[in-house]
């Protein structure tokens, strides 16, 4: 770096913690040197988040080397406060009009919900509007003036119901978008008051986008006084900056993208969002949801996916009655971690959920461009409090490859430390190995998976593995069909690698095709993952036989330590049917 870079304080508002980091100049390169996490024990309690706040930044200002001269350094607070904003188009009908705002939109983080069409043949009636309106409980929504009169008036009487309170006392903030002058005075007139102070009407997608900046700031700084933090930064003489850690990974996952010249694709699920950044080194997209986090994710799923694609997840019977007091439980205390082994498989069934109907929802919007199905994954990023800090890293890496199967070679990184948003904030696609150093300090390299596409006989080798080390004996191994193989690659070190693929098997060259990587790996928390479960992934249709199947996945990972409750409940059967056994032998006797 050619100038000395100031310290900086770093703090990331989240609902589940307040994590606070102090980064300083090490040898040139600028480094984490100190990191704290304050749980928040209730976000719905008023001073719960200040508290958190200012315990966590007074901690890591007395690790810093710079603690007595915190007036030298920057304040950054990221937050996610409030809650992403769900977000719905209202627009005359379906044109391409809808589709480029809602492209424009897909830039601002939010949650965008089913658009409203409101004129037309089949228009609703107002009366069916407000209803929807009451029922969706959007926080933001985009009046789109176009068309012809006809086909704007109906939005001018949608401006005149929010401005009439029609549809409650909780009003969403309105936002005017189109290209008629006449419609946009007529409902700008008509919203009066409602529409928010100094916005103007929005006339293209950079507007668009201005407006919708301008009302997160004011959501921003209005949940930011809610919570009591009412001084930024927290020390006298520091400057400070407040930015949205969605946009930071956003940013970040365009970052890592094209300084590797790869597709990256980071699934983040906190408590109170789930999200996925896809990038390249030319594209981006994102796809947000405020109800597929960590709080209202389980309550989600059981409406839109239903019990029993939860329960296939698991290696044991599980009461549906269960699954609905845990969406509740979530619901109500967001915060509580699972108590007991069978809980957190149960929460970790549900995620599997999560981060596919993510992944469905994002391929809807992102067409060809990176994350599409047809494009092939080659750094996939787990982030996120509720998904990134499982127990076990590798019980976080097994819930991804369940739920999105990538193919091929995939490399893995975890961000545990909740540090990517930071990487994306402070780093620049231009920095180089300077970046790098700051990546390293805020993501785990995990490893990587190898993922032949193919299907098989079960038991029959699918993909030969050699693992050629730097200071011992190379290591082959056969991974059969339907299994899961871990090989050690400690953390830094490299080594070479070959792939043989069976002739009914392809790992990227053709089926039956063999493959060196040009470069030598390096070894992550996980090491390298062979994944020959076949691709696509099919559980067997047996109860029994796939209780059976994911037990062994969970054991051969390594992923969770032994299930006593699951063995509890085989020797309980085992007993039961020697019982039913033996009393048919004394019937027959």
């Amino acid at each position: 770096m050619s100038t000395e870079e100031p310290p900086a304080l770093v703090a990331d508002l989240g609902t589940a913690a307040v994590r606070a980091f102090a980064l300083e100049q090490v040898e040139g390169d600028r480094r984490m040197v100190a990191s704290v996490n304050v749980p928040v024990p209730s976000p719905a309690v008023r001073s719960a988040v200040a508290t958190a706040f200012a315990a966590a930044t007074k901690q890591v200002l007395q690790f810093s080397s710079d603690a007595d001269a915190p007036s030298t350094a920057a304040a950054h607070l990221l937050t996610n406060r409030p809650a992403v904003p769900r977000t719905l188009v209202v627009a005359p009908r379906a044109d391409q009009v809808v589709v480029d705002t809602l492209e424009a939109l897909s830039e601002a983080c939010v949650h965008l919900l089913e658009p409203l069409y409101v004129s037309g043949r089949n228009a609703p009636s107002l009366g069916s509007v407000a209803e929807h309106l009451r029922e969706v409980q959007a926080d933001i929504v985009i009046l789109l003036c176009s068309g012809r009169r006809q086909e704007w008036l109906p939005i001018q009487a949608v401006a005149e119901l929010l401005a009439h309170s029609v549809i409650g006392p909780s009003l969403p903030a309105p936002v005017v978008v189109g290209d008629i002058p006449e419609a946009l005075d007529a409902v700008t007139q008509a919203l009066g008051p409602t529409l928010p102070p100094g916005s103007a009407p929005a006339t293209n997608s950079d507007e668009l986008i201005g407006n919708m900046n301008i009302l997160q700031r004011r959501r921003t700084g209005a949940a930011l006084h809610r919570d009591g933090i009412r001084r930024l930064p927290p020390e006298p003489g520091m400057t400070s900056l407040v930015s949205s850690s969605l946009q930071a990974t956003a940013r970040a996952s365009r970052l890592l993208a094209r300084r590797y010249e790869l597709d990256s694709y980071v699934m983040d699920i906190g408590v109170s969002h789930g999200a996925v950044y896809a990038a390249s080194r030319d594209e981006s997209t994102h796809h947000v949801r405020a109800d597929l986090g960590g709080q209202y994710g389980p309550a989600t799923i059981l409406r839109e996916v239903g019990a029993q694609a939860v329960l296939r997840w698991l290696p044991t019977d599980v009461p549906i009655e269960r699954l609905d007091e845990l969406a509740t439980l979530r619901m109500t205390y967001p915060n509580c971690p699972a108590t007991t082994l069978e809980e957190l498989l149960i929460e970790h069934a549900f995620l599997r959920e999560q981060v596919h109907l993510l992944s469905t929802g994002a391929q809807r919007h992102i067409g060809d461009g990176p994350g599409s199905a047809d494009r092939p994954m080659d750094l996939l990023v787990v982030g996120g409090s509720v998904l990134a800090q499982t127990p076990r890293v590798m019980q976080a890496l097994l819930i991804l490859l369940d739920a999105l199967q990538p193919e091929g070679l995939t490399n893995l990184a975890v961000d545990r430390t909740g540090g990517l948003p930071i990487l994306g904030l402070l780093s620049s696609p231009v920095e180089g190995p300077v970046a790098s150093m700051l990546e390293s300090d805020a993501v785990l390299n995990a490893g990587l998976v190898v993922a032949p596409v193919g299907r098989g006989r079960e038991g029959q080798t699918a993909i030969s593995v050699e693992v050629a080390y730097a200071d011992r004996s190379p290591v082959t191994t056969e991974v059969p069909y339907g299994s899961l193989s871990v090989v050690l690659l400690p953390p830094g070190e490299q080594a070479a690698l070959k792939l043989w693929p069976e002739r009914d098997f392809d790992i990227g060259l053709g089926p039956g095709n063999a493959a060196t990587p040009r470069f030598e790996i390096e070894g992550g928390a996980a090491g390298i993952i062979v994944d020959a479960r076949g691709r696509p992934l099919e559980l067997p249709e047996g109860v029994d036989r796939r209780q059976a199947r994911m037990l062994d996945w969970f054991q051969s990972s390594g992923a969770y330590p032994p299930l006593p409750f699951v063995a509890a409940r085989e020797a309980e059967a085992a007993a039961d049917a020697t019982i039913w056994t033996s009393s048919e032998t004394l019937a027959a006797e």
